[in-house]
């Protein structure tokens, strides 16, 4: 007997339920037998089956045509419905309702599409019905997302924003006409603030795409004198011919100072195919009082043609300097890596960038004597003890994946305050309030710049910079006694040795990969430390966390080891009360969780 208060059928409800968890058809059929029911406001049976359509029970496959045939419901409320079945390519939605979505579509008015902050029950409607049309009527979506840039034409100047951010959704879809009723929302507002000049990149970009050669594409940009010009519009951007470059700089090289700087960024996104008139002129525009034109210069020389710009460096005397741009150190040093093979390592490591002493050691063939020298080089610059350690006063994520601009892309995100991570209802309201965040993101990336820009002049010259595991063999063949120096500390986690690892985070990241590979069990108590000193994010591919890819890439390390006809014995990599089986070739095995 149940105690007093206590539900007779509760016992048999409890039952069913666990009877449920087992996922056995018998114990699911005996808890349909046991269960009374007792806690159900709602039923399949009562509340799904006599109308699927309009449920609030999920929609079964097999009642789809139920819902979508429903004519006593709005279009958008069964594309709602069906959501999920739309992006199956063996759904087959019936012909009546086809019909409908190509009437909806014809009728559809898109001036009310991106006008205004927020979104609108139209634009509601727009996004439901985008994959419904795209999976059975794509002409018909064509049209539409045409008719929605041709509306550019009429769109209010004070809208201009709104619609810009949005202009390039469909941007394969845009024409001459697409392209013209852009320009003309483009003009319709001259403001230079920064949304305006997000706008303007924007609109612009479907003008360009409708141009059919380089040097109508750089004279309409150049015309525009943008604010900036955005990284991405390498992607739109012809291939300029070197007839094309000399005809440019024939029309610019003598122009104002911002036409010429608008050139020299122009060029920088496709750097090959330079005459000698051409060279000369990019070479003479170093050394201009815009610091950062000349990292724009040094990376398209060096990318155009490294060995020749090398030598440039090299009669110059150029080396590397902590106060120079990081692109002028960083592709400089590239130059005259491959330009100055045949000098003394002695004499080129000291004009050598030092986060790229190690590449330059292994390029030049990994002699132990010029590896040993770019080692205890490295390590005077990875161990120096009067600096110390950065705070760029926000959370920092790095993107190895993009290696377009290196060393590395950052983005910046504002902690929360002391009040915010104490108190939800601030970090609600902060969140609630855009343009406070708006400004929260400028105020946090001006003030990271300015400290990472410090760091380095100050002597952390490995902070936020680049280095390969690739690198390290050698040093860990011929320098291993150095490693342990650079090493001291990582066992208890000593402050020096925190200090260490954050300002030069890549280099550790890279000793610790090269480690797993030559020397498994060093590398995994490195491992261990690294995931409890390391501050920055630093994501690889599909997103993960690089600490984590780092493991995964062993076995294809291992894998070109042994083609290299070196001895690899199999190990167990231990990771505090986990553990990595690792084998030449093998697929990696998990014995617990590694991310613990």
């Amino acid at each position: 007997m149940p105690e007093s208060g206590i539900h007779p059928q509760l016992p048999a409800r409890v039952a069913a339920l666990l009877l449920w968890l087992s996922g056995q058809e018998a114990d699911e059929e005996n808890a349909a037998i046991l269960d009374p029911g007792i806690d159900r406001q709602y039923t399949y049976e009562k509340d799904y089956l006599p109308n699927p359509g309009r449920s609030f029970f999920a929609l079964e496959r097999r009642h789809a045509r139920i819902a979508l045939e429903d004519r006593q419901q709005a279009v958008h409320s069964r594309l709602q419905r069906t959501r999920e079945l739309w992006l199956d390519p063996t759904f087959q939605p019936p012909p009546s309702f086809v019909e409908e979505l190509r009437s909806a579509a014809a009728d559809f008015d898109v001036a009310k599409l991106h006008r205004q902050v927020g979104r609108t029950a139209e634009e509601l409607f727009f996004e439901e019905l985008q994959p419904a049309l795209a999976r059975c009527a794509p002409d018909v979506l064509a049209a539409l997302q045409r008719r929605k840039m041709e509306s550019f034409a009429s769109c209010p100047p004070e809208s201009r924003y709104w619609s810009a951010v949005h202009a390039n959704e469909s941007f394969i879809l845009a024409g001459p006409a697409e392209a013209s009723a852009a320009q003309l929302l483009r003009l319709s507002a001259h403001e230079n603030d920064d949304n305006n000049a997000i706008a303007t990149s924007e609109l612009i970009k479907i003008e360009l795409q409708s141009l059919g050669d380089a040097q109508s594409q750089f004279d309409k940009l150049i015309a525009a004198d943008l604010k900036f010009i955005p990284a991405d519009f390498v992607e739109v951007m012809r291939n300029p011919s070197s007839a094309d470059v000399d005809a440019l700089i024939a029309r610019y090289g003598a122009a104002s100072a911002k036409q010429r700087r608008d050139l020299v960024v122009l060029l920088s996104f496709h750097p090959s195919g330079f005459s000698d008139s051409a060279w000369s002129w990019l070479v003479n525009s170093i050394g201009q009082p815009d610091d950062e034109l000349d990292g724009v210069l040094f990376r398209m020389l060096t990318l155009a043609d490294a060995a020749r710009f090398g030598r440039y460096l090299a009669a110059e005397a150029w080396g590397w300097s902590p106060s120079s741009n990081i692109w002028v150190n960083h592709y400089g040093t590239g130059a005259l890596i491959r330009a100055e093979l045949a000098l003394p390592f002695d004499q080129l490591g000291p004009r050598l960038a030092p986060w790229r002493l190690l590449e330059a050691a292994r390029l030049r063939g990994a002699d132990p004597t010029e590896v040993r020298l770019a080692a205890e080089i490295f390590g005077h610059v990875l161990t120096a003890n009067k600096i110390e350690e950065p705070d760029p006063g926000s959370t920092l994520t790095v993107d190895r994946t993009e290696r377009r601009f290196t060393p590395f892309f950052i983005s910046v995100r504002p902690r929360p305050s002391p009040e915010e991570r104490d108190n939800p209802a601030p970090s609600m309201r902060a969140a609630l309030d855009a343009d406070a965040q708006i400004k929260a993101h400028e105020r946090a990336i001006e003030t990271a710049t300015a400290r990472i820009d410090e760091a380095r002049k100050s002597g952390a010259s490995l902070y936020l910079t680049n280095v390969e595991a690739v690198d390290m063999d050698p040093v860990i063949q011929h320098a291993s006694d150095i490693i342990d120096h650079w090493l001291e500390g990582s066992r208890d986690i000593s402050t020096d040795f925190r200090r260490r690892v954050r300002l030069a985070e890549t280099a550790f990241l890279a000793l610790c990969e090269a480690l797993l590979i030559q020397e498994p069990t060093r590398g995994a108590a490195l491992w261990r430390a690294l995931r409890m000193t390391v501050t920055t994010r630093y994501i690889g591919p599909a997103g993960i966390d690089e600490l984590l890819h780092i493991v995964f890439r062993v076995p294809r390390f291992c894998a070109r080891r042994r083609a290299s006809g070196r001895a690899y014995k199999p190990a167990v990599l231990s990771f505090g009360s986990d553990s990595l089986q690792c084998r030449p070739g093998s697929v990696v095995q998990w014995q617990g969780c590694l991310d613990r």
